[in-house]
């Protein structure tokens, strides 16, 4: 299943990232969270680039589940100054159990798409929809600096999440 749907930023005619800014500020490799209560486990933060593409791991809010955000490189560094004229189509390919699987985002419309995980949350494709990169309740607004917190786990709502690891390259 393939959506397709556009918008502009004012900084940039091409078409905007919905993701690409606020994934700057996790602009590092992911950081692991488990919840000891339920034993969910999920990553949120950026595999960086592999063979010219670029991993993005994010989870749903709801139930916890574990999500993949794969683009381009250059797409995704286009976003923090790169490419001035920035790509007039932007291809996003989800895994992870949401639906649609691939996202096309081009400068032709301003529908915004929306994304279902299989427990059943919807709204936007974004950060600020049901799969998101932000940071669990819990742990602050950062990705940098992080403490010894215990967060709220998104699926058994206990707070009994922690930070159980990061990857390092």
């Amino acid at each position: 299943m393939e959506f397709t749907m556009g918008r502009q930023n004012a900084r940039n005619p091409s078409v905007d990232s919905p993701w690409s800014w606020h994934l700057l500020q996790h602009f590092r490799m992911p950081t692991i969270y488990t919840c000891t209560s339920c034993k969910i486990r999920f990553d949120v933060g950026s595999y960086h680039g592999f063979k010219g593409e670029w991993y993005n791991a994010v989870y749903c809010r709801k139930c916890g589940a574990s999500v993949r955000i794969k683009q381009s490189a250059g797409q995704f560094l286009s976003a923090f100054g790169g490419d001035k004229n920035g790509p007039h189509e932007r291809r996003y390919e989800l895994s992870g159990p949401v639906t649609p699987k691939v996202i096309v985002i081009n400068s032709d419309t301003k529908e915004i798409p929306m994304v279902e995980c299989a427990c059943g949350a919807k709204g936007p494709f974004g950060n600020h929809g049901p799969i998101t990169d932000n940071l669990p309740k819990g742990f602050g607004e950062s990705a940098f600096g992080f403490r010894n917190d215990v967060g709220k786990c998104p699926r058994c709502k206990k707070k009994t999440l922690r930070k159980t690891g990061e990857f390092v390259t």
